[in-house]
């Protein structure tokens, strides 16, 4: 029928990151009265990259290593322009902006702009 076992787990990754981002969203309004924006969202930032780094190398350290031992220096060179992209634009900037707007405008009506 086309669906794969993969499906129900994809999809309940998918609702646990909802919470999980629901719950961020709703914490984040209150530590954004109680901490300075630039300080909350670098230990923000740190404490993610941190978290990733540990589940690569605890879930695909050996991966990530084949890949970039057979990369070619092009690929390795677009695939760190994405991760930059990622790392700076989407979770960097967006959440400066995100926490200024909770703070100027409440936490319901920011994550309606945000989303």
């Amino acid at each position: 029928n086309g669906i794969n076992a993969a499906t129900p787990t994809g999809d309940a990754l998918c609702v646990l990151a909802a919470v999980f981002h629901a719950a961020y969203d709703l914490r984040l309004f209150e530590w954004g009265r109680r901490a300075a924006p630039r300080a909350l969202i670098a230990s923000k930032i740190a404490t993610q990259a941190a978290l990733s780094a540990v589940l690569l190398l605890a879930v695909g350290g050996a991966d990530a290593a084949e890949f970039c031992a057979t990369a070619s220096p092009d690929t390795l060179a677009h695939v760190g322009g994405v991760a930059l992209w990622c790392g700076l634009a989407v979770n960097a900037v967006a959440s400066f902006l995100q926490v200024g707007g909770q703070q100027a405008i409440g936490a319901t009506r920011a994550q309606t702009l945000y989303a």
